[in-house]
């Protein structure tokens, strides 16, 4: 039990200095592990079953990559240290500042506070019973003094309790802390997540405030959400992504790199999950499974390989039919950022495919700009893509994905650095009605926007999106059947739901030159099409080749 001298007198400035140098602990070895990912696992990843192959060889890739683990690991319980000890320090200075006003009243109202915390005064002799009005006047007054005292009490052991709970709950986390220290990284990925969240939820909920309650709900304004985690130290950021990965990731206003970290635990979880679950497994969650260990290979390759732009998992869902995000780049800091929008039948199972075509048009774009990583290439499946049915020529899911898509580009223009960038959103499929759904209704803050193999997007004009029309541009090979939808609408008496023909020149958009086939052949590398494409992304207009009975104008307001 905490007494009233120890927390009336005690200094706490030792533990913002501890919590500074073990936070400042936390990202040296951040430092480390990314040096050692880059020049040691890296490199082993690369070389490994080429020119490095047999027992060996996996044996000591096995061990390059459980260090990368013991660095992660050991990062994220300094940074746990740093929270608890920076949340205790707080906690204790705000018992200690309500004991000493506690104290102070009692000082005014010419009260004595013991040591032990009981509270005296010096008594008054009461007044000849004859006298009424003056007996009563002294009981009342004396009655104040004891529901003074008693108030004064209360703020006492109030204040003590809570210095003594918050200084158990310390002693707690550091003692467990301290064994997993002596005992190093025990078990999978999973595991080793699983104890860092532990620690993670003990460290910041032993200030009493930031715990899952303090985190915005799904759909929150990205501006909100940004004010809200810039009000945080680093510490807290680390111990809210560590603790509730799944809440933190998912927020719109949250940085890049923050989120992606948060959804890369998430991924690891859910894999390890539904890898332990192997036998009862439905159908759909075999697929899903099988979309994350694509996912995360995917990663990997990446960040092996030293030409790629690196991968950030900015969402992810394994519910139902999956959701996600994935950034070939960094949007917060490249001066240009796509947001492609898949179409029918894309779901977690196909999230190889859309980075590959999100890959191809990051590199087309970025070799045309000054600098590699100008560009960013997002893919976002943020809603319930239609299957092949009924549901692909009704715009019910359009609707429903308008809001989350607008919700998502606005959180790309909040969290970016500097100056204001370019934002680019590229339909593709029922995507492009996704898209002319959300820009009619919502004013998707964009650049410009690019539709390919569209079979509508809710609108009559290019002007409908709110952008201005020379800003819409629209692919459409000769022999896509979908982009043909809309003509066929028209004829069965023009009950066609999703809206006119893009590329019809009544629509009045920029139609771009296409030299791809089909429906999805629109991110064939080195084709015209994807050229035209990374053109638009970069703002480079003059370099996109327009259909030859295209409008002019292209890159202007009309």
């Amino acid at each position: 039990m905490v007494t009233l001298p120890e927390l009336r007198d005690a200094i706490f400035d030792a533990f913002d200095s501890a919590a500074e140098t073990w936070g400042r602990v936390a990202g040296n070895l951040d430092e480390i592990e990314a040096q050692y990912a880059r020049t040691v696992q890296a490199p082993a990843k690369r070389h490994h079953g080429n020119s490095w192959s047999g027992v060996a060889a996996d044996g000591a890739l096995t061990r390059i990559d459980a260090q990368s683990g013991v660095l992660r690991f050991s990062s994220a319980e300094a940074r746990n240290i740093a929270t608890g000890l920076e949340s205790a320090g707080e906690t204790l200075r705000a018992a200690q500042n309500a004991l000493r006003a506690v104290l102070e009243r009692a000082r005014v109202e010419e009260m004595t506070v013991r040591d032990d915390g009981s509270v005296t005064w010096s008594p008054t002799a009461p007044p000849d019973p004859s006298l009424v009005a003056e007996r009563q006047a002294y009981d009342a007054a004396q009655a104040g003094k004891w529901n003074t005292a008693y108030d004064i009490r209360q703020g006492i052991d109030g204040a003590l309790r809570t210095a003594t709970e918050t200084d158990t709950q310390l002693a707690a986390l550091l003692q467990k802390m301290a064994e997993a220290a002596r005992t190093g990284p025990i078990g999978d990925d999973a595991t080793q997540l699983a104890a860092i969240t532990d620690h993670s939820r003990l460290a910041i909920d032993m200030r009493g405030g930031p715990d899952a309650s303090a985190i915005p709900p799904p759909g929150a304004d990205p501006k909100s959400v940004a004010a809200w985690w810039a009000s945080l130290s680093q510490n807290d950021r680390q111990s809210f992504i560590a603790a509730y990965p799944e809440r933190v990731g998912g927020l719109n206003g949250v940085p890049v790199v923050d989120r992606d970290q948060a959804n890369q635990i998430t991924v690891v979880r859910t894999v390890a999950d539904l890898q332990a679950r192997q036998g009862s497994l439905s159908e759909q969650e075999g697929k899903n499974y099988e979309g994350l260990v694509k996912l995360q290979g995917s990663i990997q390759a990446h960040a092996a390989d030293p030409n790629a732009a690196p991968l950030y998992v900015m969402a992810i869902d394994s519910s139902g039919e999956g959701k996600f995000a994935v950034a070939v780049g960094n949007p917060d800091t490249a001066k240009n950022t796509a947001v492609m929008v898949p179409g029918t039948t894309t779901t977690l199972e196909g999230v190889n495919n859309q980075i590959d075509r999100a890959r191809r048009l990051q590199f087309t774009s970025d070799v045309m700009t000054p600098e590699a990583g100008d560009v960013a290439v997002v893919t976002w499946l943020g809603y319930n893509a239609p299957e092949i049915g009924p549901s692909v020529a009704t715009p019910e899911r359009a609707q429903q994905a308008a809001v989350p898509l607008d919700s998502f580009i606005d959180g790309v223009r909040v969290t970016h650095e500097g100056e204001r960038g370019r934002v680019t959103v590229i339909g593709h499929s029922y995507g492009t009605t996704v898209v002319g759904e959300a820009a009619a209704t919502q004013h998707l803050d964009v650049d410009d926007i690019v539709a390919a193999g569209s079979p509508g997007m809710r609108t009559d004009h290019a002007a409908d999106l709110g952008i201005g029309a020379g800003h819409v541009w629209v692919e459409s090979a000769g022999n896509d059947p979908v982009a043909r939808l809309p003509q066929a609408g028209d004829l069965f008496g023009g009950a066609y739901p999703m809206g006119a023909a893009p590329q019809d020149s009544r629509y009045d958009a920029n139609r771009l030159q296409v030299d791809t086939d089909g429906h999805s052949g629109y991110w064939e590398p080195e084709s015209q099409s994807i050229r035209n494409q990374a053109a638009i992304v970069v703002g480079q207009y003059d370099n996109a080749e327009l259909a030859r009975e295209s409008t002019a104008g292209a890159g202007e307001a009309r």
